[in-house]
């Protein structure tokens, strides 16, 4: 296999230009004070009108960083005749509400309403912008837009709630309505199954809290990593652990290495996740790692981006440089279902900050870091439910050669479809 060399600049999608359009023109000459009258030639047809001291063209912005033009973007107010921000104001409300499966009819229902009560503007506008006319591209980006924006409000690493909180947001459409005469919990509504699961993991799997990470694509490694260190502290050994995780942190990098990626790209995210993990077992005169400093550190956007981009390096060189057979039948694309080749997946993929992890992934960065996952599916296919009438949760096991030998507990990940959180067993950790 040939290796790939990735820069810095093209692995982060960093633009080589910073400067958007061209230098601005320089600014016309002032009129001279005799003026002479021209006669105006009528343009052909298609073609553009004489430009005149009157129909001058206009002067082009001088070029702005793209973190400017962002601020701009982002602080720019909607236009107030504009009916579309009546509509996601409304969608941003009824999202607020702990409805997280609420389906495209529910929503435009909710917008249909506030059009015919009048909060929209005008009937005249809102007759030009029937809800009607927009298309399932429209209604998808609108939506897409608002879970961006309250994403974008969450912390990157949330503190631990516990999993009544979780149950709250399925409950306005599913509960417990009752038991019969033998104890057995009657559950009713779309989503009984998840709220049956739910209870199984209190009641069953020892679960009682739940760690969210921010819904950015990144959640995957955010969830794995904070997941990680936390189970080097609570290691019966915190020392040998410490020691054991860093040794075969450093000796990773040679893989990254042999994959193609040039040090630079690399080192400084690699030291980000080590001096976190160092700081288990401090050196002499420093502070140790504890929890509230922990989530502190993920909740940084350097420290804890710097570790989602190493652990992603280090999926993509793992995929890269495994024999064919190991990952080539499960590299398909997410949105066409084709198959592609390995260079397109972990391109695409896995070294793109912001996209989803799965099955390959997950296995990959298991085997490098030699880590056992558990990953809970939580979702609303159905079973067999037991006596009690709670549903148990299918779990999917990474578990690879020698992840045993250092004592420590799986990492156990929630996943719901296209999120993961982490699980935890106790609300105090």
């Amino acid at each position: 296999m040939s290796l790939t060399t990735v820069s810095s600049a093209s692995f982060l999608n960093i633009p080589r230009v910073f400067g958007l359009g061209r230098a601005a023109s320089p600014p016309p000459s002032p009129p001279r004070t005799r003026t002479r009258t021209r006669k105006q030639r009528s343009p052909p047809n298609g073609s553009r009108p004489a430009r005149t001291r009157d129909n001058r063209r206009t002067e082009r912005p001088r070029s702005t960083s793209i973190s400017t033009l962002s601020s701009l973007v982002s602080n720019r107010p909607p236009p107030i005749d504009d009916p579309r921000t009546s509509w996601r104001k409304s969608l941003r409300e009824l999202d607020k509400q702990p409805k997280s499966n609420t389906n495209r009819v529910d929503k435009w229902r909710l917008v249909e309403e506030s059009v015919r009560s009048g909060s929209v503007g005008e009937s005249r506008a809102t007759e030009s912008h029937d809800l009607q006319s927009l298309s399932d591209e429209d209604i998808f980006a609108l939506t897409q837009n608002i879970k961006n924006e309250e994403a974008s409000r969450r912390p990157l690493v949330s503190p631990i709630s516990p999993l009544s909180e979780l149950r709250l947001e399925f409950s306005p459409f599913a509960d417990v309505i009752g038991t019969t005469e033998s104890g057995v919990s009657d559950y009713e509504g779309p989503n009984a199954n998840v709220l049956r699961k739910i209870d199984w993991l209190r009641k069953h799997g020892g679960w009682q809290a739940i760690r969210r990470t921010r819904g950015d694509g990144d959640c995957f490694y955010r969830s794995l990593a904070f997941a990680y260190v936390e189970k080097i502290m609570t290691a019966s050994e915190p020392g040998l652990a410490v020691a054991t995780s860093l040794s075969h942190l450093e000796s990773t990098l040679p893989l990254l290495e042999r994959a193609g990626f040039q040090k630079i790209v690399f080192e400084d995210f690699h030291e980000a996740f080590a001096d976190l993990i160092q700081q288990i077992v401090p050196a002499p005169g420093k502070l140790p790692l504890t929890n509230e400093s922990l989530l502190e550190n993920f909740q940084n956007p350097e420290i804890s981006n710097s570790i989602v981009v190493f652990l992603r390096l280090l999926t993509s060189a793992y995929i890269r440089l495994s024999p064919e057979d190991d990952f080539t039948p499960f590299l398909i694309h997410p949105d066409t279902g084709e198959m592609v080749d390995v260079r397109t997946f972990v391109e695409t993929f896995v070294e793109a900050t912001g996209r989803e992890a799965d099955h390959p992934q997950i296995m990959a960065l298991s085997r490098a870091l030699r880590v056992r996952i558990n990953v809970a599916y939580l979702d609303n296919s159905s079973g067999s439910p037991l006596e009690d009438g709670t549903l148990p949760i299918d779990f999917v096991k990474f578990s690879p050669e020698g992840s045993e030998e250092d004592g420590m507990k799986p990492v156990v990940l929630l996943y719901r479809p296209g999120h993961y959180d982490t699980l935890e067993e106790k609300l105090d950790p």
